[in-house]
């Protein structure tokens, strides 16, 4: 088997385990090259809402780091979204439980009319 020599490993932080009812609020990433890591992507999400003390227990993200250094959500998922399809691969730790639902779930709205959806 001949695996890829580009791909994406990366990681989601949200607001709870529903993909349906909470949000990603921090999304990481490394873009890895012919075995290297070439870049990265680290954003923090700020939807303006309140984050409960057990995520930020969980994640160490509170209201104030997302306030102070969140980016809009929009914007963010959107620029990911670019990063992971222009990778041969991607790669997620329980990925189709927990962060490829919550990625779907939030790119949905932003994709609705493409023929991705």
């Amino acid at each position: 088997m001949k695996y890829p020599n580009n791909y994406v490993v990366w990681d989601l932080e949200t607001t709870g385990f529903s993909f349906t009812d909470n949000k990603i609020i921090e999304i990481g990433a490394m873009i890895v090259e012919d075995g290297k890591v070439v870049g990265t992507f680290e954003k923090l999400l700020n939807h303006g809402i309140e984050i409960p003390e057990e995520i930020t227990k969980l994640t160490g993200l509170s209201e104030k780091d997302l306030k102070e250094n969140g980016e809009d959500p929009h914007k963010v998922l959107l620029q990911f979204f670019e990063v992971l399809t222009e990778s041969e691969m991607n790669i997620t730790h329980n990925g189709f439980k927990f962060d490829i639902p919550f990625l779907v779930e939030s790119l949905r709205p932003l994709l609705m009319g493409s023929e991705l959806f």
